[in-house]
């Protein structure tokens, strides 16, 4: 039995299209991270927070606060389990506060000028906050 030739090119241009399509995506998943990570001073200049990849995950981990001067042995991760969201093209994860020990629902959002709008939401209360990127981190 022969399938008709038109047929063939048309099961090679979905295949060809699945595959041009699962690079596009790995790729962009792998550049992703850089777009966020480095050190930032916080929107009130009393944190400086550095957020770096963790597999196709970021973290963010604080440095420095207003409050205790340099807390980079203390390990808190201020920023968690930040993952693209490409519908929103910004990282969806949790922030925690360690002043007031609560953690809010965060979306982090590259501004592209070297600034991150971060804004954390406790239910339908949110505030957009913008970050200024200080250094990059040794990987980027």
């Amino acid at each position: 039995m022969r399938v008709p030739r038109n047929v063939l090119k048309n099961i090679s241009r979905v295949l060809l299209t699945a595959a041009l399509s699962f690079f596009a995506l790995s790729a962009a998943a792998d550049n992703n991270t850089s777009t966020i990570t480095g050190i930032y001073m916080t929107h009130d200049d009393s944190a400086k927070v550095e957020i770096y990849a963790d597999g196709e995950l970021c973290q963010g981990k604080a440095l420095w606060n207003s409050r205790y001067g340099d807390v980079a042995n203390r390990n808190i991760l201020i920023l968690r389990n930040l993952a693209y969201s490409p519908n929103s093209d910004s990282w969806i994860g949790k922030l925690y506060d360690p002043f007031d020990e609560r953690e809010y629902n965060v979306a982090v959002k590259p501004l592209g000028n070297g600034e991150l709008q971060v804004t954390p939401s406790l239910g339908s209360v949110s505030r957009k906050l913008i970050w200024h990127k200080i250094l990059p981190t040794a990987n980027n």
